[in-house]
């Protein structure tokens, strides 16, 4: 049963991950991320458990900063097409 909420948690955190990747421009900071996923839950599976949550953590640092810069450049682009428009 734990396993399979810690395999639910995974996911959700992939899920996340290839959103904000594949949505936000490929900003490298999710690419980043998601590799970073991808080696913590590799780490998770062979064993290394505690340095498997200290990567998935940088790893949701590097999302959380792609989501910030996604953001930023969205606002801008919003705000230029409504200075040039108008």
């Amino acid at each position: 049963m734990a396993f399979q909420r810690v395999t639910e948690l995974w996911t959700t955190q992939y899920v996340i991950s290839v959103v904000v990747a594949s949505l936000l421009f490929f900003v490298p900071c999710a690419i980043i991320g998601l590799v970073q996923l991808i080696t913590a839950r590799l780490m998770f599976v062979y064993g290394s458990k505690e340095e498997a949550e200290l990567v998935k953590t940088q790893a949701a640092c590097w999302t959380v900063w792609a989501v910030l810069i996604a953001t930023i450049i969205i606002i801008a682009v919003i705000i230029t097409c409504l200075l040039t428009v108008g």
